[in-house]
């Protein structure tokens, strides 16, 4: 039986031959990475059906295409057991906040794809599955796009900008991946206030199919969340209260975190 894992920005995904959808954007783009001819020319077929337009790019020249068309959905069909494969996820998942989806022969590498950046791994084993799988992303990933009232926050020396998928500091680019501006987002709406991690884990759509709790997931990202910072030479943290959550605040120059990765937080994360 086919079978989907999700993880971080993560939904489930389903495909099949239904006809271009009347709700489709023409601004809708998918990126299509591919090292085998099986199956992108099934994501590629069923993608065009829901009315995304479709890009098919090779390794070497997927994190230009990123770049330059900053797509809705991004698929590597490729294989997380290899080490060159991982570390494409991290680059994509690095330098794009766009959905990163792996299509991978089996499940056995689920976990790595995951744990390397991945939003969600999907099995390539049944194409009506698989189908249905890419449908139900790109319709969640639709209903998930409506723009917030507000669309711009400061905390500090950094700015978010929600309408933009941006995060800056003194107007340089921070690179998050797109659960970890989601984290960062629903901080800042709510800058000085302890969230719960459950509260966290809804509001950025954080889903954990694997054995550890969904709350380790979140202090990943919240650990990579603040090394991004942190080497942008931004006056914010997100603190922590034992056994509470996170949240974020803003900090002067004495009370700055030291380069050996020790902070002010007077807590340790065990939310």
């Amino acid at each position: 039986m086919g079978s989907i894992t999700l993880s971080p920005k993560g939904y489930a995904l389903p495909i099949a031959n239904e006809p271009r959808s009347a709700v489709s954007n023409p601004g809708e783009l998918a990126v299509v990475v591919s090292t085998r001819p099986y199956p992108h020319r099934l994501l590629s077929s069923t993608l065009a059906s829901l009315g995304l337009a479709v890009v098919e790019c090779s390794q070497a020249e997927c994190l230009e295409t990123l770049s330059e068309r900053q797509p809705m959905l991004v698929f590597l069909v490729i294989d997380p057991a290899r080490p060159g494969d991982r570390e494409l996820i991290r680059n994509v998942d690095e330098a794009s906040s766009s959905w990163l989806i792996v299509v991978q022969p089996d499940n056995a590498a689920a976990a790595t794809a995951l744990d390397a950046g991945a939003d969600a791994a999907v099995c390539e084993s049944e194409p009506d599955i698989l189908s249905a799988q890419i449908r139900a992303f790109v319709r969640r990933t639709r209903l998930n796009s409506i723009p917030p009232a507000r669309e711009r926050f400061q905390v500090g020396n950094v700015l978010i900008e929600l309408d933009r998928v941006l995060a800056t500091v003194n107007g340089n680019p921070v690179g998050l991946s797109r659960t970890q501006f989601r984290l960062l987002s629903y901080l800042a709406q709510n800058a000085g206030r302890v969230i719960p991690p459950d509260e966290l884990r809804d509001q950025a759509n954080i889903r954990s199919s694997t054995p550890q709790r969904p709350t380790d997931t979140i202090k990943t990202h919240i650990t990579r969340i603040r090394k991004h910072f942190r080497d942008a030479g931004a006056n914010i943290e997100i603190e922590s209260r034992r056994g509470f959550g996170y949240f974020l605040t803003e900090f002067g120059p004495a009370s700055r975190p030291n380069g050996n990765g020790d902070d002010r937080r007077s807590t340790v994360d065990t939310a």
